[in-house]
């Protein structure tokens, strides 16, 4: 998946969805996403 053309709002609505933390800049929350 592309995380990187998705805005950080839409980086964190996943990261809740994983159970991940949500702070963080754009590119710290796309590595928890990763």
């Amino acid at each position: 998946m592309d995380y990187t053309g998705m805005t950080v709002v839409q980086l964190k609505t996943l990261c809740r969805e994983r159970g991940l933390r949500v702070s963080g800049n754009k590119d710290e929350v796309i590595i928890r996403l990763m």
